[in-house]
């Protein structure tokens, strides 16, 4: 578990990697959470676009296509997003 942190020079951890519940793989960390995006609220790692902002936007009914175009995402990453905050 210990590889989905990262941690500064003083060994400080700044970023979580979190497991994604659909069991992605090991290497994949499409979503962050670091005290110095967004207030330590998880973000889409690219773009630092708040998973939640997206998971509202899909729950409203808003295509995946259509809202993965407009922040110029991956449709897998705003599934994703998705996944991550309704597990959370």
């Amino acid at each position: 578990y210990l590889k989905r942190i990262e941690w500064d020079r003083s060994k400080f951890p700044v970023q979580l990697y979190p497991f994604l519940p659909a069991g992605e793989a090991e290497k994949e960390r499409p979503i962050v959470i670091d005290a110095r995006l967004a207030f330590g609220r998880p973000v889409i790692a690219s773009k630092s676009i708040s998973t939640r902002a997206i998971a509202d936007r899909i729950d409203v009914g808003e295509p995946v296509a259509d809202v993965a175009a407009e922040y110029g995402l991956d449709a897998s990453e705003i599934e994703q997003a998705a996944v991550y905050e309704r597990a959370a």
